[in-house]
């Protein structure tokens, strides 16, 4: 039986990609320092659980005693943040991944799947975006990103390690509501804690040349993209590559519509405050999932209604 670690495995995104593994019969190592992360997301589980830090090197280095592949999420993931905090993005994304790729050079691993984003591309004023396409991040979050992207290659590269950067668009949903997204700075976590205080949702932009004026982003579900660790993982484990792969649902939406969308499935009628622009916000960043289905079999199963009934869900009575 393989052994998988995931950093960031207490995460909203790690502990479904945890669970995933675990589903597929594989042996699962977690380490994560629980600055965001939540140990009640991985309760029941049979796993091997570590509190520190990634760049703790001789701990992780420990850890990879005996482990077959490596899946990284741990780091930093708010774009409106790192604009205000940019080195701390600098520090935990990029030289914490630094520090895992110094350890693999003392421990042998089959395959590194990487925790990437979408936000290391230059964004596109229409049509989606491909593997391929300039990535240029106007944030330092998509900057830390792409910059980890450079050093997995390279590293990976020199050890003859495979290496898997998946790009995901914007996640949302959840297997059950234990593990829901709770984080403020992002759009459905935030416009019900909104709602659930009394406050008007908040858009963020209503001038940017999309259909109704809002940002448009590809909504993915988390579950898929737990499905996608495993496929890369299966795929990479048993031959030298170093591949990039978008994940997302290859439809955008705009953040009036995900709006629309909750109201409706909450059956709630309420204004919205319209704020400036964010600095750091592209206006529209959809994916060309063409790669991931071809060479990984893996396409997103969830309907965007079914994405965000999981996310509001138990949050039905705001009573």
């Amino acid at each position: 039986m393989e052994t998988i670690l995931v950093t960031g495995g207490a995460g909203y995104i790690g502990s479904h990609v945890v669970r995933e593994f675990l589903k597929k019969n594989y042996q699962v190592k977690v380490v994560d320092n629980l600055s965001t992360g939540h140990l009640g997301r991985l309760k029941g589980l049979e796993i091997e659980f570590h509190q520190f830090g990634i760049e703790e090197e001789k701990k992780f280095l420990d850890v990879l005693d005996g482990v077959d592949g490596l899946v990284h999420l741990a780091g930093s993931k708010s774009v409106e943040e790192s604009m205000y905090k940019p080195e701390k993005y600098i520090w935990n994304n990029f030289f914490g991944t630094s520090t895992i790729l110094k350890c693999l050079r003392m421990q042998s691993i089959k395959s590194f799947v990487f925790s990437s984003s979408s936000s290391v591309y230059y964004p596109k004023p229409q049509g989606k975006l491909i593997e391929s396409d300039l990535c240029q991040p106007i944030s330092p979050y998509g900057y830390s990103k792409l910059l980890s992207e450079k050093i997995i290659e390279y590293v990976t590269g020199s050890l003859k390690i495979s290496s898997v950067c998946l790009r995901y668009f914007n996640v949302i949903g959840a297997e059950k509501s234990s593990l829901q997204d709770t984080s403020d700075f992002n759009l459905i976590p935030k416009t019900i804690n909104r709602l659930r205080n009394g406050l008007l949702p908040v858009i963020n932009g209503q001038d940017y040349e999309t259909s109704d004026g809002t940002c448009v982003r590809d909504y993915v579900d988390v579950r898929d993209i737990a499905r996608g660790h495993v496929n890369a993982y299966e795929h990479s484990s048993t031959q030298q590559i170093n591949e990039i792969f978008n994940l997302g649902s290859g439809h955008g939406f705009s953040a009036k519509e995900i709006l629309d969308e909750i109201f409706k499935i909450l059956q709630v009628e309420t204004k919205v405050e319209v704020n400036a622009r964010r600095p750091g916000d592209p206006p529209s960043l959809v994916s060309e999932i063409s790669k991931a289905k071809n060479l990984l079999s893996w396409e997103p199963k969830y309907s965007l209604k079914e994405m965000i009934e999981s996310s509001v869900d138990p949050f039905s009575r705001l009573g």
